[in-house]
């Protein structure tokens, strides 16, 4: 089993872990369902809190799962035995929670989170949408335009982030499983996200902001796009309707071509940094070198990825001028952040390097 249940008092603590991200593969995500159902059926229990291992909530979906449409509907079945338990269940959010993981969260009947806790849905960078009834809960507890900032600018939320009040309670100090169990406990019935209209209280507000967000997208076709409008079936739709239609939504995208080619740009990622022997710190040993001889976004994330981890990068095709200025600017944001900086003509052992022809950018590890 990959979920251990543990009592305290009234409320039953099932705290799963699979792998170092507790990601949602297909054993753990029926081990989760039956272990709810279990303490549903036990006599003296009121309450569940769902934790992840390792202090880690969960980071989602596996990368390779999310090639088929069984990946989404078995998300979408564990949020749906989650929501629809007979006993008030509370997630206890610890970590980044991406993806897949924070839509199991938004099932919940309530969450409790530690302070240094991070939401994010990234499934924008993969040219994909949320799945698992995300753009149908969020929107009913927080409305549209923080929905949507979170969606689609893909980019972790700290959970102090004022907006999220209503998603999420903040255990300041002391014991958060103690706090997560007393938030369950203090439910006399469960709480279902699907049944709140908070963030559905201000029809006009709420599609100014879907307005807006269209406005913004450069391109019609895009997941984005799709994201825009299953966040407007949330007012439009009855629930399940909405569900539907995300589901739908999900499928398409998943499928496009920017998709599949963006999963293969992350799978690429892996295999540079695997092969780098990158550490806990980005850092690599060894004067390696690495020779770049594509183009495109991709090619810049993988110079910085190698530049992290030390290594010197070669930029050998037709567009290496753009590529060069867009890792410039990466570290120049670092640089603003103060989390790095860049010097000319210059290397020190800590240093990262950048050969344009005869030019040299140096920084430090963001």
């Amino acid at each position: 089993m990959t979920v251990e249940t543990q009592l305290r008092g009234d409320c039953a603590v099932l705290t799963f872990g699979q792998g170092a991200q507790n990601g949602l593969l297909p054993d753990l995500r029926a081990d989760i369902v039956a272990a709810v159902e279990a303490c549903a059926a036990w006599p003296g229990i009121r309450a569940i809190v769902l934790r992840g291992a390792g202090g880690v909530f969960s980071t989602g979906l596996d990368l390779d799962e999310m090639e088929s449409a069984g990946a989404e509907t078995g998300l979408a079945a564990l949020c749906q035995a989650v929501e629809d338990s007979r006993l008030p269940v509370v997630a206890l959010l610890e970590g980044t929670v991406a993806g897949g993981g924070l839509s199991l969260a938004l099932a919940a009947h309530g969450r409790v989170a530690v302070p240094s806790a991070r939401l994010v849905f990234p499934e924008l960078r993969l040219a994909q949408m949320p799945a698992g009834g995300a753009t149908q809960r969020l929107p009913r507890l927080v409305g549209a335009q923080t929905t949507l900032r979170m969606m689609l600018g893909a980019r972790p939320v700290p959970v102090s982030d004022p907006a999220l009040a209503r998603l999420v309670s903040v255990a300041e100090e002391g014991d958060p499983e103690a706090a997560a169990c007393a938030m369950a406990l203090g439910q006399r019935s469960p709480r279902r996200t699907r049944d709140s209209r908070a963030g559905l209280s201000d029809p006009k507000a709420y599609l100014n902001a879907i307005d807006a967000a269209a406005k913004s997208i450069g391109d019609p076709e895009s997941a984005a796009s799709g994201v825009v409008q299953a966040v407007e079936a949330a007012l439009l739709l009855p629930f399940d309707q909405g569900l539907a239609l995300e589901a739908v939504l999900s499928e398409t995208y998943r499928d496009a071509f920017a998709a599949r080619a963006a999963r293969h740009a992350l799978r690429c990622k892996r295999v540079v940094a695997q092969e780098m022997g990158v550490d806990g710190a980005g850092r690599a040993g060894g004067n390696r070198r690495l020779r770049l001889t594509g183009g495109g976004a991709e090619a810049a994330e993988l110079a910085v990825l190698a530049l992290d981890a030390g290594w010197a990068v070669e930029l050998a095709t037709l567009r290496d001028e753009a590529i060069s200025a867009r890792v410039a600017k990466i570290y120049d944001r670092a640089v603003q952040r103060g989390r790095g900086r860049r010097g000319q003509g210059t290397v020190d052992d800590a240093g990262l390097r950048l050969r344009v022809g005869t030019d040299l950018y140096a920084g430090l590890p963001v």
